[in-house]
Protein backbone atom coordinates (compact mmCIF):
# COMPACT_ATOMS: atom_id res chain seq x y z
CA UNK A 1 0.00 0.00 0.00
CA UNK A 2 1.52 3.27 -1.07
CA UNK A 3 1.80 6.33 1.17
CA UNK A 4 1.09 8.68 -1.72
CA UNK A 5 -2.55 9.42 -2.59
CA UNK A 6 -1.85 9.57 -6.33
CA UNK A 7 1.11 7.19 -6.40
CA UNK A 8 3.66 9.87 -7.35
CA UNK A 9 6.68 11.14 -5.49
CA UNK A 10 7.00 14.35 -7.50
CA UNK A 11 5.92 16.77 -4.78
CA UNK A 12 4.28 19.44 -7.02
CA UNK A 13 1.92 16.73 -8.34
CA UNK A 14 0.84 15.53 -4.93
CA UNK A 15 -2.76 15.86 -3.83
CA UNK A 16 -2.90 19.34 -2.23
CA UNK A 17 -3.25 19.68 1.52
CA UNK A 18 -6.93 20.32 2.41
CA UNK A 19 -7.40 23.90 3.53
CA UNK A 20 -4.53 25.33 1.44
CA UNK A 21 -6.04 27.50 -1.27
CA UNK A 22 -4.50 29.07 -4.35
CA UNK A 23 -2.53 32.17 -3.43
CA UNK A 24 -2.17 31.22 0.23
CA UNK A 25 1.39 31.40 1.51
CA UNK A 26 2.63 28.05 2.85
CA UNK A 27 3.86 28.20 6.49
CA UNK A 28 7.56 28.86 6.84
CA UNK A 29 7.90 31.03 3.70
CA UNK A 30 8.16 34.63 4.92
CA UNK A 31 10.02 35.56 1.74
CA UNK A 32 6.94 34.99 -0.46
CA UNK A 33 4.44 37.88 -0.71
CA UNK A 34 1.22 37.14 1.09
CA UNK A 35 -1.76 36.15 -1.03
CA UNK A 36 -5.39 37.22 -0.55
CA UNK A 37 -6.09 34.58 2.09
CA UNK A 38 -2.95 35.42 4.05
CA UNK A 39 -3.68 39.15 3.97
CA UNK A 40 -6.99 38.48 5.65
CA UNK A 41 -5.20 36.68 8.48
CA UNK A 42 -7.24 33.49 8.03
CA UNK A 43 -6.98 31.25 11.09
CA UNK A 44 -8.52 27.77 10.65
CA UNK A 45 -8.72 27.26 14.43
CA UNK A 46 -10.70 30.48 14.87
CA UNK A 47 -13.00 29.62 11.95
CA UNK A 48 -13.75 26.21 13.44
CA UNK A 49 -14.36 27.72 16.88
CA UNK A 50 -16.79 30.28 15.43
CA UNK A 51 -18.70 27.61 13.48
CA UNK A 52 -18.89 25.33 16.53
CA UNK A 53 -20.01 28.20 18.77
CA UNK A 54 -22.64 29.28 16.24
CA UNK A 55 -24.06 25.75 16.08
CA UNK A 56 -24.24 25.49 19.88
CA UNK A 57 -25.86 28.91 20.17
CA UNK A 58 -28.34 28.02 17.43
CA UNK A 59 -29.41 24.88 19.31
CA UNK A 60 -29.84 26.89 22.52
CA UNK A 61 -31.96 29.56 20.80
CA UNK A 62 -34.14 27.01 18.99
CA UNK A 63 -34.64 25.13 22.27
CA UNK A 64 -35.66 28.36 24.01
CA UNK A 65 -38.21 29.18 21.30
CA UNK A 66 -39.65 25.66 21.50
CA UNK A 67 -39.97 25.85 25.28
CA UNK A 68 -41.47 29.33 25.16
CA UNK A 69 -43.97 29.04 22.28
CA UNK A 70 -44.17 25.60 20.64
CA UNK A 71 -44.18 23.38 23.73
CA UNK A 72 -44.68 26.12 26.32
CA UNK A 73 -43.62 25.49 29.88
CA UNK A 74 -45.52 28.63 30.83
CA UNK A 75 -48.52 30.41 29.35
CA UNK A 76 -47.43 33.76 30.72
CA UNK A 77 -46.28 35.87 27.76
CA UNK A 78 -43.69 37.94 29.69
CA UNK A 79 -42.04 34.78 31.08
CA UNK A 80 -41.95 33.21 27.62
CA UNK A 81 -40.25 36.35 26.30
CA UNK A 82 -37.74 36.21 29.18
CA UNK A 83 -36.82 32.62 28.24
CA UNK A 84 -35.99 33.66 24.68
CA UNK A 85 -34.13 36.82 25.76
CA UNK A 86 -32.14 34.86 28.34
CA UNK A 87 -31.09 32.31 25.70
CA UNK A 88 -30.08 35.13 23.33
CA UNK A 89 -27.97 36.77 26.06
CA UNK A 90 -26.26 33.45 26.85
CA UNK A 91 -25.50 32.97 23.14
CA UNK A 92 -24.02 36.47 22.93
CA UNK A 93 -21.86 35.91 26.03
CA UNK A 94 -20.69 32.56 24.65
CA UNK A 95 -19.64 34.10 21.32
CA UNK A 96 -17.88 36.99 23.10
CA UNK A 97 -15.89 34.58 25.30
CA UNK A 98 -14.75 32.61 22.23
CA UNK A 99 -13.64 35.77 20.40
CA UNK A 100 -11.77 37.13 23.43
CA UNK A 101 -10.03 33.78 23.96
CA UNK A 102 -8.89 33.86 20.31
CA UNK A 103 -7.57 37.42 20.69
CA UNK A 104 -5.63 36.46 23.83
CA UNK A 105 -4.09 33.48 22.00
CA UNK A 106 -3.10 35.69 19.07
CA UNK A 107 -1.44 38.18 21.44
CA UNK A 108 0.50 35.36 23.15
CA UNK A 109 1.64 33.97 19.81
CA UNK A 110 2.66 37.43 18.62
CA UNK A 111 4.61 38.03 21.84
CA UNK A 112 6.41 34.70 21.44
CA UNK A 113 7.43 35.53 17.86
CA UNK A 114 8.21 39.21 18.26
CA UNK A 115 9.72 39.10 21.77
CA UNK A 116 8.41 40.69 24.95
CA UNK A 117 9.89 43.68 26.81
CA UNK A 118 12.25 42.81 29.64
CA UNK A 119 12.20 44.36 33.12
CA UNK A 120 14.40 47.19 31.80
CA UNK A 121 12.09 47.95 28.88
CA UNK A 122 14.37 46.34 26.30
CA UNK A 123 13.08 43.93 23.71
CA UNK A 124 15.17 40.79 23.39
CA UNK A 125 16.53 40.20 19.88
CA UNK A 126 14.52 37.87 17.69
CA UNK A 127 16.30 35.33 15.54
CA UNK A 128 15.88 35.90 11.81
CA UNK A 129 13.54 33.47 10.16
CA UNK A 130 15.39 30.81 8.21
CA UNK A 131 14.85 30.80 4.42
CA UNK A 132 12.25 28.35 3.20
CA UNK A 133 13.74 24.85 3.03
CA UNK A 134 17.00 25.84 4.76
CA UNK A 135 18.66 23.20 6.91
CA UNK A 136 19.22 24.41 10.52
CA UNK A 137 22.89 24.81 11.43
CA UNK A 138 22.46 22.35 14.31
CA UNK A 139 21.57 19.60 11.83
CA UNK A 140 24.20 20.40 9.17
CA UNK A 141 25.68 17.07 8.11
CA UNK A 142 22.81 15.15 9.70
CA UNK A 143 19.45 14.18 8.26
CA UNK A 144 17.13 17.05 7.33
CA UNK A 145 13.93 17.19 5.30
CA UNK A 146 11.63 20.14 4.69
CA UNK A 147 7.97 19.10 4.72
CA UNK A 148 6.17 19.74 1.43
CA UNK A 149 2.90 17.92 2.09
CA UNK A 150 1.06 16.27 4.98
CA UNK A 151 -1.77 13.76 4.98
CA UNK A 152 -3.19 10.93 7.10
CA UNK A 153 -3.70 7.25 6.35
CA UNK A 154 -6.50 5.68 8.36
CA UNK A 155 -5.17 3.00 10.66
CA UNK A 156 -1.52 3.79 9.89
CA UNK A 157 -0.72 7.35 10.94
CA UNK A 158 0.48 10.67 9.56
CA UNK A 159 2.65 10.86 6.43
CA UNK A 160 4.88 13.79 5.49
CA UNK A 161 6.50 14.09 2.07
CA UNK A 162 9.50 16.05 0.86
CA UNK A 163 13.03 15.88 -0.55
CA UNK A 164 15.89 14.86 1.75
CA UNK A 165 18.16 17.91 1.99
CA UNK A 166 21.06 16.29 3.84
CA UNK A 167 22.12 13.15 5.67
CA UNK A 168 20.47 9.78 5.77
CA UNK A 169 17.57 8.26 7.71
CA UNK A 170 16.57 4.68 8.45
CA UNK A 171 13.13 3.35 9.38
CA UNK A 172 12.83 3.09 13.16
CA UNK A 173 14.92 6.19 13.85
CA UNK A 174 13.56 9.24 15.66
CA UNK A 175 13.35 12.69 14.11
CA UNK A 176 12.82 16.11 15.65
CA UNK A 177 10.10 18.34 14.16
CA UNK A 178 11.15 22.01 14.09
CA UNK A 179 9.20 25.08 13.02
CA UNK A 180 11.62 27.96 12.61
CA UNK A 181 13.64 28.02 15.85
CA UNK A 182 10.98 26.17 17.83
CA UNK A 183 11.23 22.42 18.54
CA UNK A 184 7.75 20.85 18.37
CA UNK A 185 8.23 17.13 19.03
CA UNK A 186 10.44 14.09 18.66
CA UNK A 187 8.74 11.20 16.85
CA UNK A 188 9.58 7.79 15.45
CA UNK A 189 9.65 7.17 11.70
CA UNK A 190 7.94 3.79 11.30
CA UNK A 191 8.07 3.64 7.50
CA UNK A 192 9.81 5.14 4.45
CA UNK A 193 8.53 5.00 0.90
CA UNK A 194 9.77 6.17 -2.51
CA UNK A 195 7.74 5.98 -5.74
CA UNK A 196 5.44 3.05 -4.95
CA UNK A 197 8.09 1.05 -3.13
CA UNK A 198 8.95 0.67 0.52
CA UNK A 199 12.56 1.22 1.57
CA UNK A 200 14.51 1.22 4.82
CA UNK A 201 16.79 4.16 4.01
CA UNK A 202 16.21 7.74 2.80
CA UNK A 203 19.29 9.51 1.41
CA UNK A 204 20.15 12.99 0.11
CA UNK A 205 18.10 13.98 -2.93
CA UNK A 206 15.40 11.32 -2.44
CA UNK A 207 11.74 12.33 -2.66
CA UNK A 208 10.22 10.32 0.16
CA UNK A 209 7.16 9.84 2.29
CA UNK A 210 7.81 9.31 6.00
CA UNK A 211 5.22 7.59 8.19
CA UNK A 212 5.32 9.25 11.63
CA UNK A 213 4.15 7.55 14.80
CA UNK A 214 2.15 9.33 17.49
CA UNK A 215 1.43 12.65 15.74
CA UNK A 216 -1.73 13.91 14.08
CA UNK A 217 -1.99 15.70 10.76
CA UNK A 218 -2.58 19.02 12.55
CA UNK A 219 0.76 18.71 14.43
CA UNK A 220 2.85 19.08 11.25
CA UNK A 221 2.56 21.63 8.46
CA UNK A 222 4.29 22.54 5.23
CA UNK A 223 7.61 24.28 5.86
CA UNK A 224 8.45 22.36 9.07
CA UNK A 225 11.88 20.72 9.14
CA UNK A 226 12.48 17.12 10.25
CA UNK A 227 16.03 16.48 11.47
CA UNK A 228 17.98 13.70 13.12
Amino acid sequence: MTFYPDGETDIPNQTPVPGIRAGQVPPGRPDVPAGPAASRGTDPRFSKAIVRTGMINGVVLVGAVLLAYVFPITHDEPYAMLIVLGAAMLAGVHMTVVILAHQRRRRREKAMTAGVPSAYGEVPPVADAAPYGAVPAATAGGFALTVEDVFSITGRGTVVTGRVGSGQLRAGQYVVIRRGTQTLAEVEVTGIEMFRKTTDVASVGDNVGLLLKGVSRSDVQRGDVLSA
